[in-house]
């Protein structure tokens, strides 16, 4: 009698050892699986900061483009006036000749 019940206390114990490792075994797998879908964010935020990146570098060289164009169309403007300054005198200039000749 004592055996038996000794035996079913141990049998009992085991089965309470498997169900434990079937669930350590059932959550293992589901961190592994949520590890595995943090690398995955991880990789693919890492590729959206690469590519923002890549954005704001394009970005600042167009920026930078734009501010020579602009730069290039000050000059010409000022040339631009600059001649037409100059041929207003001088035709001032070569009217006053006329008229005081």
């Amino acid at each position: 009698m004592e055996q038996s019940r000794f035996i079913a206390k141990k049998f009992e114990y085991s089965i309470y050892q498997d169900t434990l490792i079937n669930l350590f075994e059932i959550d293992i797998t589901r961190y592994k699986r949520l590890i595995s879908e943090k690398d995955l964010i991880i990789f693919s935020l890492e590729t959206k900061i690469t590519n923002l990146n890549s954005i704001q570098t394009n970005d600042q060289l167009h920026i930078d483009e734009l501010n020579k164009t602009i730069k290039k169309k000050d000059k010409q403007i000022k040339r631009g006036k600059f001649v037409k300054w100059i041929l207003g005198t001088g035709l001032a200039v070569a009217s006053g000749i006329l008229i005081l000749k």
